[in-house]
């Protein structure tokens, strides 16, 4: 009996370790010894086939035809909300006092709930996303993460197929700051070190961070971009892209790592496609509507004739038209 209580005690610290590096991952880094070389000597999975991120051949994909992605709740104000300096992005975290935001539709199998936002970027403004178009790099993306809500916790989601999503977004340079951001960079200000939060004022909604377009975007299956690199994670990059000024995406630059150090950068290099597909979104449109008289319902079209509008039938040419009005006058005439 002690033996299996000493196994149970096992199993258990097991599991809570796992689904604690899932979720808490803080010995790695950007540079150096822990470097994404180096990742995958501590977390196996993060030398995986299927790994983030990619760049996406936009002529190489597979255009398919996918139902609406159906985002719910965006609209919501949080109950409250709160930035961290975690040490390798910032995240963004939001509560809400009745359902939280989620979305379903799309590629997704399943309704996803909201999870948490963060932010990747570069040293300067000619790179810093994580997957790139057609190899071009944008200065930064933004990393919504959703979880199935089949499971109670992201760790649990994280482990599963179907288990979780994020919804990417491309940042462009503006002349003119974002006022939807303006809370938000000013916040940076008080978050410089690790594990540092502060509060917003005006808790943001989701649709403070993103575009409303839903319909246009590439998508694939790949994995978290950070440790343990989780793989069967449904990625949705969209076209239209956000704009945030130079000034703003700055001091994203300001913050600071675990060892100190500036945190200039913080994208993972390029993976390998490997044996996957990437599809770009065709939205469905709806059906013509069948007229219950046919013989009643031939479409007309406007034009010219003798200076004056009349209407003809679809696919009756202007010669034919003249040559009826002819022989009208004519018997007139007789």
């Amino acid at each position: 009996m002690q033996d299996f209580n000493l196994n149970v005690v096992w199993f258990v610290t097991v599991i809570s370790c796992n689904v604690f590096t899932l979720t808490f991952a803080k010995d790695f880094a950007y540079n150096g010894a822990m470097g994404p070389e180096h990742w995958g000597e501590q977390y196996s999975t993060c030398s995986g086939k299927h790994q983030s991120p990619i760049n996406i051949d936009s002529v190489n994909v597979i255009r398919r035809t996918y139902q609406p992605l159906r985002p719910k709740k965006f609209e919501s104000t949080p109950q409250s909300g709160e930035i961290l300096n975690n040490g390798h992005t910032v995240v963004v975290r939001l509560e809400y006092d009745e359902q939280r935001p989620t979305v379903s539709g799309g590629p997704l199998d399943g309704e996803f709930v909201f999870e948490q936002l963060h932010f990747h970027w570069g040293d300067n403004d000619t790179f810093g996303s994580e997957d790139r178009i057609n190899n071009v790099s944008f200065p930064a993306e933004l990393h919504m993460v959703f979880r199935n809500t089949k499971y109670p916790t992201f760790g649990e989601a994280a482990l599963e197929n179907n288990g979780v999503a994020v919804l990417a977004y491309f940042y462009k340079i503006s002349k003119k700051d974002n006022p939807d951001y303006a809370e938000f960079t000013e916040l940076l200000e008080h978050v410089v070190k690790p594990d540092m939060v502060a509060k917003f004022s005006d808790p943001p909604i989701l649709w403070d961070f993103i575009n409303i377009e839903f319909e246009d975007y590439y998508t694939y299956i790949g994995s978290l971009t950070t440790p343990p690199c989780s793989e069967h994670v449904t990625w949705i990059d969209f076209k239209e892209p956000v704009f945030i000024s130079a000034n703003q995406i700055e001091r994203f630059r300001h913050l600071y790592t675990h060892d100190n150090s500036p945190m200039t950068h913080n994208y993972r290099p390029l993976q390998p496609l490997n044996d996957r597909n990437v599809f770009s979104s065709l939205p469905i449109r709806a059906p013509m509507a069948t007229p219950k008289n046919p013989a009643s319902a031939v479409p007309f079209v406007d034009n010219l004739v003798g200076g004056g509008a009349t209407r003809r039938p679809a696919g009756i040419s202007v010669t034919a038209t003249m040559l009826v009005l002819s022989i009208f006058t004519v018997k007139i005439a007789i």
